[in-house]
């Protein structure tokens, strides 16, 4: 069922609890974040756009996200909070937001895949400090006003492999991060 979560005065809509599953829904222009997830979550092909906070404000373990377009949010795309672990982001599209395109903050074991973190305001993918065991392979990032790709110090044990960035690049300042293969332009 496509649902549509627009114009509020909080969350475009909240998950909390086990095995949720959102499939091409929107949520745009809400005040905060268009999706808050603090559950075990399937997100395929939702929209989050034009939200005063994030497109999806993330805690949450062993979760899926799908081709899902995250634009023009206040303060960035994709952002996980402390202790996330074991996601999988495939395809998704971060395009245009305010802050970092896909923030990962004290995350573990996450893999962001053939995803695009294109022209946000501040870096496409950004791992912080106790951010390890996570994988960055085969994305696109383009054009983003901070860099590419951040490894903060402490974001550590990291891989990031075949992807392309044009018009940016990577910053490593953490510890025993594989960076191999990308193709900087």
């Amino acid at each position: 069922m496509e649902c549509e979560f627009n114009h509020n005065t909080t969350n475009g809509v909240g998950f909390n609890g086990e095995r949720n599953i959102a499939i091409n829904n929107t949520a745009n222009y809400n005040d905060s974040a268009g999706f808050n997830i603090a559950a075990n979550m399937f997100l395929i092909g939702n929209h989050a756009e034009g939200n005063g906070g994030a497109g999806a404000a993330l805690n949450t373990d062993q979760s899926f996200f799908f081709r899902n377009l995250i634009k023009e949010n206040a303060t960035g795309g994709f952002l996980l909070a402390a202790n996330s672990k074991n996601n999988l982001f495939f395809q998704d599209h971060i395009t245009e937001n305010g802050g970092v395109g896909t923030e990962l903050t004290n995350s573990d074991a996450n893999r962001i895949i053939q995803g695009k973190a294109k022209k946000n305001a501040g870096d496409g993918i950004a791992l912080r400090t106790g951010s390890t065991g996570n994988i960055i392979d085969n994305n696109e990032i383009e054009d983003n006003d901070g860099v590419g790709l951040r490894f903060d110090a402490g974001a550590d044990n990291n891989a990031a492999r075949g992807n392309e960035l044009d018009d940016d690049n990577i910053i490593n300042n953490g510890l025993n991060n594989v960076i191999d293969g990308n193709d900087i332009d």
